[in-house]
């Protein structure tokens, strides 16, 4: 036994996501759509999977790749043109040599696919078409010359129905095929399906699609509740990609979720999210992998793709997102957000910046806990002899918040605060030369990483006329990265370096940057810092 899924996205629907995400890869609760039909044929036992491709194949074929994770081989073929569902099976006809189940991978439908097999088997028709007792006007068909039901757009098929279908042509199951059988008498069966089915026509489906996967995974949970609902709105599997965590709560790896964030369930948290302060969540909400949540936003009853980041205060209510698109699942309306402080994409750099933020506030709060007598002596001493604390100077680079928040390859004046080393009068004073040539005058810096004025390590932060000196696009290459404390331009170059070493030694620093790397020039910072010093 074979099976041709049909993941040609042919069918126009869920528009504008399907014009950047093919029909098949369509999440519900974090899952492509395909991948139901997949994991049921699995379950039957059907391993040999042709997958016919049309709109965006690249995607579907970059995703599910030979099928090993499904334990199923997937074989692949690409149509150049739109063939319509039974033009497809024509096209995949030198790939299908056994009795063939056909599958459309952009609905859900919760068949009892060794049921149709056996009824095909008995009866022993060239075809076997399954039908449902409810559905959308578009598939309503007669059967003996009156309404009675709709049609799924499965069938099971044995390899001579292929001869009826002309080559390379644009061909109809139900307009054309179906009809010629009838016509010249061939055997035809009808199976009744009666458990869930859903053809995702629009955004109201979607939706209800998303609330039957998270009911049906609670249902299952309480078997007295799976013995009273009626199969045609349970689901038998209800997978969902995530660890549940109890009380309708299912969440992925590597997130980081604020102390105060408020989850409602039920609910699904994809892989790497980043999830603000004061942010509610839920309920049935979905949250895709790589999502970016700033604080006090809210996002109730909808679904956020993967890579998509929801700006501070910013409220989502029954709708979808795909980074700057948003659809309204009432109506199917959709509009296009300009402002990415509001909605965008979460690229990994901004995935990246936030775990950074992170590390970088953990790391400045323990030096500035750690070296506090430092801070008391020297901010007495300043105080003594300048009568002024802190002095602000200006420099101009990309702030960690603004990589945070998609604004990056903008630099933007930035204030660092430091110990003051000129008097009264004007001239620096001896403390503040000292301070100077021991760069002690730096340390409130620290406070400035708290704040997100700058990093712990990244590209030097520059003065008004430096910033003036930067034109050639390779230069501009260091605005990719946030201003750091310290840095490759700081580890690795003197104190009075040229702006030219120091533009070379940040472009390097941006296209090469790791961890480890990150790591090593902060390790270099003390040894470095010790050598100017003596200088």
């Amino acid at each position: 036994m074979q099976a041709l899924i049909l993941a040609t996205g042919e069918n126009v629907k869920l528009r504008p996501i399907t014009d950047q995400i093919p029909s098949p890869l369509i999440p519900i609760t974090n899952q492509p759509v395909m991948q139901y039909g997949i994991e049921l044929l699995a379950r039957a036992g059907i391993k040999d999977i042709v997958v016919a491709l049309h709109h965006l194949p690249g995607s579907v074929e970059a995703y599910f790749g030979e099928g090993r994770r499904w334990g199923v081989n997937l074989q692949y073929i690409l149509q150049r043109d739109s063939l319509g569902d039974a033009g497809s099976l024509r096209w995949a006809k030198g790939l299908l040599h056994d009795t063939f189940l056909v599958l459309p991978a952009d609905e859900i439908i919760d068949l009892d696919i060794q049921g149709v097999i056996d009824h095909h088997q008995q009866h022993k028709p060239l075809l076997t078409m399954v039908t449902h007792g409810r559905g959308p006007k578009q598939r309503k068909i007669e059967l003996n010359g009156e309404f009675s039901r709709y049609r799924t757009g499965i069938f099971v098929c044995e390899p001579a129905v292929l001869d009826l279908i002309p080559a390379r042509t644009r061909y109809s199951m139900f307009k054309e095929l179906l009809p010629q059988m009838r016509e010249e008498k061939m055997a035809i069966s009808v199976y009744e399906h009666h458990g869930y089915w859903n053809t995702l026509y629009d955004f109201q489906d979607f939706n209800h699609a998303t609330k039957t996967f998270f009911d049906s995974a609670s249902i299952h949970m309480q078997p007295e509740m799976a013995a009273t609902t009626p199969e045609e709105k349970v689901i038998r599997y209800p997978s969902i990609p995530a660890h549940y965590m109890g009380n309708q709560v299912w969440v992925g790896r590597s997130n980081s979720i604020h102390p105060t964030a408020k989850i409602i369930p039920p609910i699904v948290i994809g892989d790497n999210c980043q999830i603000g302060r004061e942010v509610e969540l839920g309920p049935y909400t979905v949250i895709g992998s790589n999502v970016i949540i700033d604080d006090e936003a809210t996002v109730t009853e909808s679904t956020i793709n993967n890579h998509t980041y929801i700006g501070q205060l910013v409220q989502i209510n029954n709708r979808f997102v795909d980074k700057n698109i948003m659809v309204d699942l009432d109506s199917s309306q959709s509009i296009q957000v300009v402002d990415r402080f509001l909605l965008g994409e979460a690229t990994p750099s901004l995935i990246n910046s936030g775990v950074r933020r992170v590390l970088d506030v953990m790391m400045a709060t323990g030096l500035i806990v750690g070296q506090f007598p430092i801070f008391l002596i020297l901010g007495l001493i300043t105080w003594l002899t300048t009568g002024k604390l802190i002095q602000v100077e200006t420099r101009y680079g990309v702030p960690p918040y603004a990589l945070a928040t998609g604004k990056y390859k903008t630099p933007q004046a930035i204030r660092l605060h430091r110990f003051n080393t000129v008097g009264r009068s004007g001239k620096e004073t001896a403390v503040g030369r000292w301070m100077r040539r021991w760069q002690l005058n730096r340390l409130p810096e620290l406070f400035d990483v708290l704040t997100g004025r700058i990093g712990f390590v990244g590209v030097k932060p520059l003065r008004q006329e430096e910033m003036d000196n930067i034109s050639e696009e390779w230069q501009k290459k260091r605005f990719e990265f946030n201003v750091g404390l310290t840095g490759l331009w700081y580890s690795k170059l003197e104190r009075n370096a040229q702006l030219d070493d120091i533009l070379i030694a940040d472009v390097y620093y941006v296209a090469t940057r790791s961890w480890r790397g990150d790591i090593k020039l902060m390790l270099q910072t003390p040894i470095h810092w010790w050598r100017q010093a003596r200088q």
